[in-house]
Protein backbone atom coordinates (compact mmCIF):
# COMPACT_ATOMS: atom_id res chain seq x y z
CA UNK A 1 0.00 0.00 0.00
CA UNK A 2 1.36 3.29 -1.31
CA UNK A 3 1.30 6.13 1.08
CA UNK A 4 2.04 9.58 0.00
CA UNK A 5 4.40 11.24 -2.25
CA UNK A 6 6.65 13.48 -0.91
CA UNK A 7 8.87 15.92 -2.77
CA UNK A 8 13.02 15.45 -2.55
CA UNK A 9 13.95 18.61 -4.40
CA UNK A 10 15.14 18.13 -7.92
CA UNK A 11 12.32 16.59 -9.44
CA UNK A 12 13.14 12.97 -7.43
CA UNK A 13 9.65 11.68 -5.83
CA UNK A 14 10.15 9.29 -3.46
CA UNK A 15 7.05 6.82 -1.88
CA UNK A 16 6.22 6.99 1.36
CA UNK A 17 5.65 3.44 1.86
CA UNK A 18 8.42 1.71 3.72
CA UNK A 19 9.77 -1.40 1.55
CA UNK A 20 9.45 0.02 -2.11
CA UNK A 21 12.26 1.25 -4.26
CA UNK A 22 12.61 4.91 -4.73
CA UNK A 23 11.94 6.44 -7.91
CA UNK A 24 14.90 7.37 -8.55
CA UNK A 25 16.94 4.69 -7.98
CA UNK A 26 15.15 3.15 -10.69
CA UNK A 27 15.94 5.53 -13.22
CA UNK A 28 19.93 5.61 -12.54
CA UNK A 29 22.33 3.80 -15.09
CA UNK A 30 23.51 1.63 -12.67
CA UNK A 31 20.31 -0.20 -12.32
CA UNK A 32 19.56 -0.31 -15.70
CA UNK A 33 23.31 -1.76 -16.40
CA UNK A 34 22.83 -4.59 -13.54
CA UNK A 35 18.90 -5.82 -14.70
CA UNK A 36 19.01 -5.17 -18.16
CA UNK A 37 21.79 -6.43 -19.83
CA UNK A 38 21.16 -9.85 -19.60
CA UNK A 39 17.96 -8.71 -21.83
CA UNK A 40 19.84 -7.10 -24.37
CA UNK A 41 22.39 -10.16 -24.62
CA UNK A 42 19.30 -12.52 -25.14
CA UNK A 43 18.15 -9.84 -27.79
CA UNK A 44 21.36 -9.85 -29.65
CA UNK A 45 21.64 -13.45 -29.86
CA UNK A 46 18.37 -14.29 -31.18
CA UNK A 47 18.74 -11.13 -33.54
CA UNK A 48 22.23 -12.76 -34.59
CA UNK A 49 20.52 -16.26 -34.98
CA UNK A 50 17.30 -14.78 -36.97
CA UNK A 51 20.15 -13.08 -39.08
CA UNK A 52 21.06 -16.15 -40.22
CA UNK A 53 17.70 -17.70 -41.18
CA UNK A 54 16.36 -14.86 -42.03
CA UNK A 55 17.26 -11.96 -45.20
CA UNK A 56 15.32 -9.57 -44.39
CA UNK A 57 16.63 -9.41 -41.00
CA UNK A 58 19.85 -9.15 -43.06
CA UNK A 59 19.02 -6.65 -45.15
CA UNK A 60 17.01 -4.43 -42.54
CA UNK A 61 19.62 -4.45 -39.50
CA UNK A 62 22.75 -6.32 -40.61
CA UNK A 63 23.66 -4.61 -43.73
CA UNK A 64 22.48 -0.79 -42.50
CA UNK A 65 24.91 -2.03 -39.25
CA UNK A 66 28.03 -3.06 -41.63
CA UNK A 67 27.64 -0.03 -43.34
CA UNK A 68 27.70 2.29 -40.80
CA UNK A 69 30.52 0.48 -39.36
CA UNK A 70 32.28 0.42 -42.35
CA UNK A 71 31.89 4.20 -43.24
CA UNK A 72 34.72 5.33 -41.02
CA UNK A 73 36.98 3.17 -42.43
CA UNK A 74 36.17 4.04 -45.46
CA UNK A 75 36.14 7.29 -45.21
CA UNK A 76 39.76 7.11 -43.86
CA UNK A 77 40.69 4.87 -47.00
CA UNK A 78 38.78 7.28 -48.70
CA UNK A 79 41.12 10.69 -46.91
CA UNK A 80 44.29 8.77 -47.41
CA UNK A 81 43.52 7.75 -51.37
CA UNK A 82 42.84 11.29 -51.92
CA UNK A 83 45.45 13.17 -50.06
CA UNK A 84 47.74 10.45 -51.85
CA UNK A 85 46.40 11.55 -54.98
CA UNK A 86 46.87 14.96 -53.99
CA UNK A 87 50.61 14.61 -53.24
CA UNK A 88 50.85 12.73 -56.78
CA UNK A 89 49.27 15.81 -58.01
CA UNK A 90 51.61 17.98 -56.23
CA UNK A 91 54.73 15.99 -57.22
CA UNK A 92 53.73 15.78 -60.81
CA UNK A 93 52.88 19.87 -60.53
CA UNK A 94 56.51 19.89 -59.06
CA UNK A 95 57.87 18.04 -61.96
CA UNK A 96 56.13 19.92 -64.48
CA UNK A 97 57.33 22.98 -63.63
CA UNK A 98 60.82 21.74 -62.90
CA UNK A 99 60.83 20.38 -66.44
CA UNK A 100 59.48 23.38 -68.32
CA UNK A 101 62.01 24.96 -66.25
CA UNK A 102 64.57 23.02 -67.74
CA UNK A 103 63.13 22.69 -71.23
CA UNK A 104 63.16 26.57 -70.66
CA UNK A 105 67.00 26.98 -69.88
CA UNK A 106 67.55 24.17 -71.89
CA UNK A 107 66.47 26.73 -74.83
CA UNK A 108 67.97 29.46 -73.85
CA UNK A 109 71.09 27.99 -73.48
CA UNK A 110 70.75 26.85 -77.30
CA UNK A 111 69.23 30.03 -78.67
CA UNK A 112 72.41 31.54 -77.14
CA UNK A 113 74.87 29.20 -78.48
CA UNK A 114 73.21 29.80 -82.13
CA UNK A 115 73.49 33.35 -81.57
CA UNK A 116 77.58 32.94 -80.50
CA UNK A 117 77.88 30.36 -83.62
CA UNK A 118 76.34 32.91 -85.65
CA UNK A 119 78.51 36.04 -84.42
CA UNK A 120 81.13 33.42 -85.02
CA UNK A 121 80.57 32.76 -88.45
CA UNK A 122 79.63 36.17 -88.97
CA UNK A 123 83.61 37.56 -88.12
CA UNK A 124 84.77 34.69 -89.50
CA UNK A 125 83.18 35.74 -93.15
CA UNK A 126 84.09 39.11 -92.61
CA UNK A 127 88.07 38.37 -91.74
CA UNK A 128 87.42 35.82 -95.03
CA UNK A 129 86.25 38.74 -97.07
CA UNK A 130 88.56 41.35 -95.36
CA UNK A 131 91.50 38.64 -96.40
CA UNK A 132 90.29 38.11 -99.70
CA UNK A 133 89.98 41.72 -100.43
CA UNK A 134 93.74 41.90 -99.55
CA UNK A 135 94.49 39.10 -101.38
CA UNK A 136 93.11 41.00 -104.22
CA UNK A 137 94.71 44.41 -103.38
CA UNK A 138 98.29 42.48 -103.75
CA UNK A 139 97.23 40.63 -106.72
CA UNK A 140 96.29 43.96 -107.85
CA UNK A 141 99.52 45.25 -107.49
CA UNK A 142 101.82 42.42 -108.34
CA UNK A 143 100.50 42.61 -111.64
CA UNK A 144 100.77 46.11 -111.85
CA UNK A 145 104.40 45.89 -110.79
CA UNK A 146 105.04 42.83 -113.41
CA UNK A 147 103.34 45.01 -116.01
CA UNK A 148 105.30 47.64 -115.11
CA UNK A 149 108.40 45.82 -115.09
CA UNK A 150 107.47 44.34 -118.73
CA UNK A 151 107.20 47.63 -120.22
CA UNK A 152 110.22 48.25 -118.46
CA UNK A 153 112.41 45.27 -120.12
CA UNK A 154 110.63 45.66 -123.40
CA UNK A 155 111.57 49.46 -123.53
CA UNK A 156 114.44 48.25 -122.43
CA UNK A 157 115.41 45.41 -124.93
CA UNK A 158 113.88 48.45 -127.68
CA UNK A 159 116.46 50.48 -126.88
CA UNK A 160 118.96 48.03 -126.86
CA UNK A 161 117.70 46.40 -130.04
CA UNK A 162 117.37 50.15 -131.23
CA UNK A 163 121.32 51.07 -130.69
CA UNK A 164 122.46 47.70 -132.12
CA UNK A 165 120.88 48.06 -135.21
CA UNK A 166 122.84 51.26 -135.61
CA UNK A 167 126.49 49.93 -136.92
CA UNK A 168 129.59 50.66 -134.47
CA UNK A 169 132.85 51.68 -135.43
CA UNK A 170 134.90 48.11 -135.72
CA UNK A 171 138.49 48.61 -134.36
CA UNK A 172 141.04 47.95 -136.61
CA UNK A 173 144.22 45.78 -134.90
CA UNK A 174 147.97 45.97 -135.41
CA UNK A 175 150.42 44.36 -133.52
CA UNK A 176 154.40 46.66 -133.75
CA UNK A 177 157.72 44.84 -132.92
CA UNK A 178 159.47 47.28 -130.82
CA UNK A 179 162.55 45.20 -131.04
CA UNK A 180 164.21 44.88 -127.74
CA UNK A 181 161.76 46.85 -125.82
CA UNK A 182 158.72 43.98 -126.49
CA UNK A 183 155.41 44.20 -128.46
CA UNK A 184 152.61 47.19 -128.67
CA UNK A 185 149.31 45.95 -129.66
CA UNK A 186 147.66 49.09 -131.33
CA UNK A 187 143.64 49.87 -132.86
CA UNK A 188 144.41 51.71 -135.40
CA UNK A 189 140.21 53.01 -135.62
CA UNK A 190 140.24 55.86 -132.92
CA UNK A 191 136.52 56.48 -133.19
CA UNK A 192 136.08 52.59 -132.32
CA UNK A 193 134.75 52.50 -128.46
CA UNK A 194 136.46 49.48 -127.21
CA UNK A 195 137.19 47.39 -123.44
CA UNK A 196 138.77 44.60 -121.62
CA UNK A 197 140.82 43.61 -124.12
CA UNK A 198 142.94 40.61 -124.43
CA UNK A 199 145.14 39.08 -126.59
CA UNK A 200 146.34 35.11 -127.57
CA UNK A 201 147.99 33.22 -129.82
CA UNK A 202 148.60 29.76 -130.89
CA UNK A 203 150.90 28.17 -128.32
CA UNK A 204 153.43 26.98 -131.25
CA UNK A 205 153.32 30.39 -132.77
CA UNK A 206 154.17 32.96 -129.88
CA UNK A 207 155.20 33.08 -126.35
CA UNK A 208 153.61 35.51 -123.71
CA UNK A 209 155.95 36.57 -120.94
CA UNK A 210 153.72 39.26 -119.55
CA UNK A 211 150.11 40.66 -119.22
CA UNK A 212 148.01 39.93 -121.69
CA UNK A 213 144.77 41.57 -120.41
CA UNK A 214 143.86 45.02 -119.92
CA UNK A 215 140.57 45.71 -118.27
CA UNK A 216 138.31 48.65 -118.20
CA UNK A 217 138.44 50.80 -121.17
CA UNK A 218 141.42 50.81 -124.24
CA UNK A 219 142.94 54.00 -124.67
CA UNK A 220 144.36 53.03 -128.33
CA UNK A 221 147.50 50.86 -127.53
CA UNK A 222 148.88 48.46 -125.19
CA UNK A 223 153.19 46.45 -124.65
CA UNK A 224 153.43 42.88 -123.91
CA UNK A 225 156.50 40.87 -124.21
CA UNK A 226 157.23 37.54 -125.61
CA UNK A 227 158.78 35.73 -128.58
CA UNK A 228 158.35 34.25 -131.54
CA UNK A 229 158.79 30.50 -131.61
CA UNK A 230 159.32 28.23 -134.53
CA UNK A 231 156.34 27.67 -135.96
CA UNK A 232 155.16 31.31 -135.78
CA UNK A 233 158.56 32.33 -137.58
CA UNK A 234 158.28 29.79 -140.36
CA UNK A 235 154.71 30.50 -140.80
CA UNK A 236 153.73 33.79 -139.33
CA UNK A 237 151.84 34.47 -136.42
CA UNK A 238 147.98 35.02 -136.18
CA UNK A 239 146.90 36.98 -133.03
CA UNK A 240 143.37 37.29 -131.82
CA UNK A 241 142.37 39.82 -129.66
CA UNK A 242 139.21 39.78 -127.71
CA UNK A 243 137.43 42.77 -126.23
CA UNK A 244 133.78 44.78 -125.59
CA UNK A 245 132.38 47.25 -128.07
CA UNK A 246 130.34 50.04 -127.00
CA UNK A 247 127.23 48.87 -126.50
CA UNK A 248 129.26 46.12 -123.91
CA UNK A 249 129.49 43.13 -126.43
CA UNK A 250 131.96 40.42 -126.53
CA UNK A 251 133.34 40.47 -129.90
CA UNK A 252 136.90 39.27 -131.40
CA UNK A 253 139.20 40.08 -134.08
CA UNK A 254 142.77 39.63 -135.46
CA UNK A 255 146.44 40.67 -136.08
CA UNK A 256 148.76 39.39 -137.86
CA UNK A 257 152.43 39.12 -138.51
CA UNK A 258 154.13 37.78 -141.05
CA UNK A 259 157.15 35.28 -141.17
CA UNK A 260 159.30 37.85 -142.63
CA UNK A 261 157.91 40.91 -141.43
CA UNK A 262 158.87 44.43 -142.28
CA UNK A 263 160.86 46.88 -140.16
CA UNK A 264 158.04 48.42 -138.04
CA UNK A 265 154.34 47.49 -138.52
CA UNK A 266 153.53 43.85 -139.70
CA UNK A 267 150.72 43.01 -141.65
CA UNK A 268 147.65 44.40 -140.79
CA UNK A 269 144.02 42.22 -140.82
CA UNK A 270 140.24 44.34 -140.17
CA UNK A 271 138.76 42.16 -137.78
Amino acid sequence: MKGPATSLGGGAFVVSDVGHYSYSRLMTGQYLLDNLWMPIVVALVLAGLSALVSSTVRDKVWKPFGRALRWPFRLRLTTTVRRATEATDRADLELNAQTYAASARNAREVARQEIEAEKLRSRLFAEAAQQQREQEVMDARRQSLAEGLEAGRAEALAEIAAERAVPSVTPTWQVKDEGEFGWTLLNAQHNAYVSDVSIRAHVQQFAFTSATQWAGRFHGQAPFDGRVLTVGSMHGVRFTIDYRDERGDLQSGEAFIDRQPLAGFGAVYPS
